[in-house]
């Protein structure tokens, strides 16, 4: 992929249940990639998150898709970061659990 060149945007599919238990769709959708450091930077694609555990999930949560991905203490939050070939993140300390899956091509950390 060229630097400008994005992942497709993601699909998000949302079940729930009716009164009587049987599992629906609630929703499905694809998320729309947050670029705060413009076409060549970095982009977020936040799925869920919510601002305390446990969560009810009678309600949906809260659209913080324009912004950057920062998980406050007590929460989750679940969301995809696309580093462009070439692109450079700062080594930096959370106060939460944070994994990493690549899923295509290489990171280098240094």
């Amino acid at each position: 992929m060229s630097s400008t060149t994005q992942i497709p945007a993601p699909r998000l599919v949302v079940t729930t249940h009716t009164a009587d238990g049987t599992s629906v769709f609630a929703s499905d959708s694809q998320i729309t990639h947050f670029q705060p450091f413009g076409p060549k930077g970095s982009s977020f694609s936040r799925f869920h998150s919510r601002l305390s555990v446990p969560v009810s999930n009678a309600s949906f949560p809260p659209d913080l898709s324009g912004t950057l991905p920062r998980c406050p203490s007590e929460s989750v939050m679940f969301c995809t970061t696309d580093f462009p070939p070439g692109a450079q993140a700062p080594m930096h300390r959370t106060q939460s659990v944070d994994y990493c899956a690549i899923i295509s091509g290489e990171i280098v950390l240094s």
